[in-house]
Parts: C-alpha cells; sequence; structure tokens
C-alpha cells in the first residue's frame, strides 16, 4: 500500500492517484489526521475502497526543509 500525506491542493491528489493507479502498489491511500488512512483505490482483495487504516506516521524534524 502506498499512503499519500500531506497538505496539497485537491487537483495534486488527483494527479498523484493518477501516477500511482498504475504501480504495482496492491493499495493507494489518503492519508487523513483525523481518521488515518483511507483507502481510494485497489487491485487487492485484501483492501476495500473506503476502508480506514491505522497508521502512525513517521515523525519529521522541523528544522528539516
Amino acid at each position: 500500500m502506498v499512503v499519500v500525506e500531506g497538505r496539497a491542493p485537491i487537483w495534486r491528489y488527483g494527479m498523484a492517484l493518477h501516477h500511482l493507479h498504475g504501480s504495482p502498489a496492491a493499495a493507494i491511500a489518503f492519508y487523513d489526521p483525523k481518521l488515518g488512512a483511507v483507502v481510494v483505490a485497489t487491485h487487492s482483495r485484501e483492501w476495500t475502497v473506503g476502508q480506514v487504516v491505522e497508521i502512525t506516521l513517521p515523525q519529521t524534524d522541523a528544522t528539516q526543509v
């Protein structure tokens, strides 16, 4: 599964989905801080569209750009 996260306009998320859809990833999810990773596309029976997956994002150093 590929999880896309971060602040971006909706068209950017659409572009990410378009590029990732042909990837070998079993599923693509967009991260929502209130819900978790929400599956938006899948080619696997392991995942369903709309499924919310609890994940822990890696901590980033605020001084890094």
